[in-house]
């Protein structure tokens, strides 16, 4: 027989080879001895292609014995009961009929032949035999399935190697592989697979499965999965895994799961998943859950997993939702993991996890007396997420870090035999961060101190504080942003403090450090109200004295600031100091810094004014620093400049007190030591005797005072040579004195250009208005002569009888100049006559607004005026002109703003009037091209403005800021000229003439303005745009006109630019001829 398909399969008998190709309906036959019989075994094999399933397992065998009688038996499998079966048809004989089938275990059947059953074990063993090089068969409990066929029997025992096996239905009780038994490709669960021990399970480290897939259930009296040998992949899909005491178990150390992804549920009642061997990688994006009272672990890990990422839910109701006795190397929750018990994650003894990073959430509910216990190790612990709960280390952790956005509610503590290495915090942290590295447990790490990064926030309570330090000394580094809310108690330790970037240590957040020192880094910037009791404090950037005017900082208020220790700052160090007008009360009126032990002054003292200018009281005095010692000085006294035109710093030191007094501006301070020089010219007679022996005397003085004065040391030494030569020339000597009159000289000064200033530059919308007053002027004499051009096509394109009638005239535009933002709105109502056929004498009223915004200053300007038109139309050339003049009205609001958090701290305003002029003349020419058209044209503008200049007020809370501005005069000629192109299309009652254009604009005459700005009695020139010296014109729009009615509406767009200067405009006419 020829065959219909080759099947090429691996041998499933134990210790058999790869069977030989089989053909559909082959036909085989044996011959072999049976009692003595000469017996012939003939077979055949049927498949059904369609189904996978072997229908029919025909054995034909013929006994020929001494009594000439035939016997047929048939080998055959019995679906139902899973089972093969051997039935015997008996020849024609002369006790029966011939083909009467005997069947054992067949209801209904006759009795098997008596004579033939002994031979039923041997024509079994002889069947096997035969068909084992031939068609490979699997045996599986009781049923026979060829390589990777769907079977739904109860039980399947796996002894050997198959492809693939897929489970469907509810009639499986157990898929058990047994030593030798291995599934190369897939075991895959559609279905249900339920009633034994282990539901899915291998029982020798040698057998394997490729991919156990799981879309259904697998449910097992004590494990869902058992897996002792290994799993390439275990894919739950959808489903559930589940078993009465494990869900999934890897459980020994050589067993392993390639990569475990779970999508659907695995739940034990003890166990989620427990293992004892390897898991290379495992993703839950399902449940992995522990269900039971007497719950163990969701995840509990006694062996090693690569790599641990949690998507999806790991919980447990009364114990850890994951325990870990083993090795992690990353474990990611982007999930969330939670536990009813305290005890969310656990590391035990000699455990250890590489990377543990959260960005989801760790939660034991509300209650935050839960979190993560570390009696292991873990290399990097990270969270982006929320952990609802505690970190406590009990052994070690190389690095922490709580992330911007993280969150920690229940603190993170270090215990006495625990380790940190790093702790980094840009997140919340509540129920603060305590570090008592007291002691090393056996094999903990030993080595450097601990290292505290912040830049986020770390909360205390009444009881518990903000960070707690003890045993071996914290290096705490408090960056930009750091905020510590509550008490900072670092015990004996010897830690160091070192504050950089900004941040606010308000009034209840004390530092309690006796033995550690503190520095505030160069660029640090620290506002302070409360008491550090520490060692040393050192100044290298900057300490405001005061309470922040809002939450993200501003100016300061007054405050105090105690230091139960030693204060040094540096040069480059500045103390910034809030006073008001009142010097009544240290900490209310003005700031004060109280030192116990010694305050070595250098660098800056900024002083920031708290109060109205004019209510400062000239002679008042702030002691502004106590100390139990005071060294050095203040190099410069700043922040005093916006009071400059009222009065003038001066700092005076005492031994234990650097005071401040207010005095009037132009006092000369150093006026009183010339003062006495006059006294000893009056007796120039005794001046020679007495002026040897006071000159030893100065001289002595001034070498003890500073070591490095021996300079000014040898001028005095020569003065006494030439002094006793002309006793009068004291006289002349308080001529140079008059010299230091003129340090008050930096006055003039500010004489200089300050038009890049603030105090100037705010103002420049004022002077950069004149481009937008201009263009708005020009647009009503654009509009004007722009109305000329409108054509109609009901019998090819010709000039209408353009601005007849009553007619209005709507237009906008906005842009860019000057680094300002532009507007320009505005209206025209006009009434056009027609004196002949060709001429249209009209007048027309225009309103229009412009708008100037800087970042700082916003100038409106309103203008009314007046204007005549006249349109002369000879065939195919237009002529218009116009001219009108009008009223402008312009008004100013500029804010001064506070210069440390960009706020409004005032607004000065102002107001003015002018007036314009404008005309213009136009020639278009219209070439008229079947429906379409060119219209070539040329246009002459000339606008005239002049605003009166004005003084602003309202910016005078501490200094006079207000501007005085001078006036403003432009004369602009504007020469464009442009080509215009459209087409007519008749709507039946309406035409519509579509058009576009473009062309170019030069300009002459004023084209920048320089306005003098004056601010007290400092003057500056600030200039503006006022046009372009030339711009790219280009337009586009519609107009539609009635056939029996006189109306016409025009929808346009004009845009020009020129460089960093442009305009968009857009007008909308409408006109109706009664």
């Amino acid at each position: 027989m020829s065959p219909k398909r080759r099947i090429v399969s691996t041998a499933l008998f134990a210790g058999t080879q790869a069977a030989p190709d089989i053909s559909y309906n082959d036909m085989y036959s044996n011959e072999f001895f049976h009692n003595g019989q000469k017996t012939q075994l003939m077979y055949l094999f049927c498949y059904n292609p369609l189904k996978f399933i072997c229908r029919h397992y025909h054995c034909k065998m013929l006994l020929r014995r001494k009594r000439n009688m035939n016997a047929t038996y048939r080998l055959i499998f019995n679906r139902a009961l899973g089972c093969l079966q051997v039935a015997s048809e008996l020849a024609k004989t002369g006790g029966g009929a011939a083909g009467g089938v005997v069947g054992a275990g067949v209801r209904g059947a006759p009795a098997v032949d008596k004579d033939q059953v002994p031979a039923l074990g041997l024509l079994l063993r002889q069947i096997r035999a035969v068909l084992q090089p031939a068609v490979p068969l699997l045996m599986v409990g009781a049923g026979v399935l060829a390589p990777g066929l769907t079977d739904a029997a109860t039980a399947k025992y796996i002894s050997s190697s198959i492809s693939n096996l897929t489970i469907t239905g509810s009639g499986t009780s157990q898929v058990r592989l047994i030593p030798g038994g291995t599934i190369s490709g897939t075991l895959a669960n559609q279905g249900t697979i339920s009633g034994a021990s282990a539901a899915v399970s291998q029982v020798s480290a040698t057998g394997g499965i490729g991919t156990l897939s799981n879309t259904g259930t697998i449910s097992g009296t004590k494990q869902g999965v058992l897996n002792g040998g290994s799993i390439g992949v275990l894919q739950n899909s959808g489903g559930l895994i589940q078993g009465g005491i494990i869900g999934v178990s890897n459980n020994s150390s050589t067993s392993q799961i390639g990569t475990l992804l779970n999508q659907g549920v695995i739940d034990g009642k003890h166990y989620g998943i427990f293992n004892y061997g390897t898991i290379t990688n495992l993703i839950n994006a399902g449940t992995i859950s522990a269900s039971g009272n007497s719950a163990v672990a969701a995840l509990a890990n006694y062996g090693t997993i690569g790599t641990l990422l949690n998507q999806g839910h790991i919980s447990s109701p009364s114990s850890a939702a994951v325990s870990v006795k083993g090795s992690i190397g990353t474990f990611t929750n982007t999930g969330t993991i939670s536990s009813a018990s305290p005890a969310i994650i656990t590391i035990a003894p000699g455990a250890s996890i590489g990377q543990l990073v959260n960005s989801g959430l760790i939660s034991r509910g509300t209650a935050t007396t839960g979190g993560i216990y570390v009696n292991g190790s873990v290399g990097n612990l990270s969270n982006s997420g929320t952990i609802n709960g505690f970190i406590a280390d009990n052994f070690f952790i190389g690095t922490i870090s709580n992330n911007p956005g993280g969150v920690i509610t229940g603190g993170i503590g270090i215990a006495p035999a625990g380790y940190v290495g790093t702790l980094n915090n840009g997140g919340l942290i509540q129920n603060g961060v305590q570090i008592s590295t007291s002691s090393r447990s056996a094999g903990a790490p030993a080595g450097a101190s601990a290292v505290l990064n912040n830049t986020g926030t770390i909360m205390g309570t009444t009881s518990v504080p903000a960070l707690s330090i003890s045993g071996r000394p914290v290096t705490v580094n408090l960056g930009y942003g750091s905020s510590i809310l509550g008490t900072v108690n670092a015990g004996n330790t010897a830690s160091t403090f070192l504050l950089s970037g900004a941040q606010n240590w308000s009034s209840g957040s004390p530092i309690i450090a006796p033995d550690s020192t503190l520095t505030i880094a160069p660029g640090g910037d620290v506002a302070v109200d409360d008491t550090w009791s520490v060692a040393s404090v050192n100044n290298q950037g900057t300490l405001a004295v005061g309470v922040f005017a809002t939450p993200t900082g501003g100016g300061i208020s007054p405050a105090s600031q105690t230091i139960v220790g030693d204060y040094a700052q540096s040069a480059g160090g500045t103390l910034q100091m809030a006073i008001t007008p009142s010097d009544t009360t240290a900490g209310t009126d003005y700031s004060q810094l109280v030192v116990t032990g010694t305050a070595n002054l250098a660098g800056t003292l900024d002083v920031v004014p708290n109060g109205a200018a004019s209510a400062y009281t000239v002679g008042a005095n702030y002691d502004l620093i106590h100390a139990g010692s005071i060294l050095g000085s203040f190099g410069t006294v700043s922040g005093m400049q916006a009071l400059a035109n009222y009065v003038s710093p001066q700092m005076s030191y005492s031994a234990t007190d650097a005071t401040l007094k207010m005095a009037a501006v132009g006092t000369p301070t150093p006026a009183p030591a010339p003062a006495p020089a006059p006294a000893p010219a009056p007796a120039p007679a005794p001046a020679p005797a007495p002026a040897p022996a006071p000159a030893p005397a100065p001289a002595p003085a001034p070498a003890p005072a500073p070591a490095p004065a021996p300079a000014p040391a040898p001028a005095p030494a020569p003065a006494p040579a030439p002094a006793p030569a002309p006793a009068p020339a004291p006289a002349p000597a308080p001529a140079p004195a008059p010299a230091p009159a003129p340090a008050p000289a930096p006055a003039p000064a500010p004489g200089v250009s300050l038009s890049n200033a603030p105090a100037f530059h705010s103002g420049r919308a004022v002077a950069a208005s004149t481009y937008a007053v201009n263009v708005g002027d020009d647009a009503i004499v654009s509009s004007l002569l722009d109305g000329a051009g409108q054509v109609e096509g009901s019998d090819g394109p010709r000039f209408t009888d353009s601005r007849i009638g009553s007619w209005v005239k709507g237009f906008g535009a906005f842009g860019r100049a000057n680094g300002a933002s532009v507007e320009n709105y505005g209206g025209i109502a006009g009434y056009g006559l027609a004196i002949n056929q060709h001429l249209v004498l009209g007048a027309a009223f225009a309103g229009s607004g412009t708008g100037t915004n800087t970042d700082a200053q916003q100038v409106d300007t309103n203008s009314f005026g007046g204007f005549a038109y006249a349109i002369d139309t000879l065939g195919q050339l237009r002529l218009s002109a116009t001219l009108g003049a009008g009223y402008l009205h312009q008004s100013s609001n500029r804010n001064i703003f506070n210069a440390q958090n960009q706020s409004i701290y005032e607004t000065a305003v102002g107001a003015t009037n002018g007036w314009y002029f404008g005309a213009g003349l136009q020639a278009q020419y219209l070439i008229p091209l079947g429906q379409n058209f060119l219209m070539p044209y040329g246009r002459i503008d000339y606008v005239h403005t002049y605003v009166n200049g004005f003084q602003e007020n309202g910016a005078n809370k501490l200094v006079n800021l207000n501007i005085g501005y001078g006036s403003l005069n432009t004369n602009v000629a504007a020469f464009s000229g442009g080509l215009r192109a459209g087409t007519d299309l008749s709507l039946g009652s309406m035409t519509l003439i579509p058009w576009v254009s473009v062309g170019g604009t030069g300009y002459a005459g004023t084209l920048k303005v320089a306005q003098v700005e004056t601010v007290g009695l400092t003057s500056t020139t600030e200039t503006g745009l006022v046009t372009p010296n030339g711009a790219l014109d280009t337009g586009a729009g519609v107009t539609l006109r009635g056939h029996h009615t006189p109306w016409t509406v025009k929808l346009a767009y004009s845009g020009q630019f020129a460089g960093d200067v442009h305009l968009n405009a857009f007008d909308l006419l409408a006109n109706y001829r009664w």
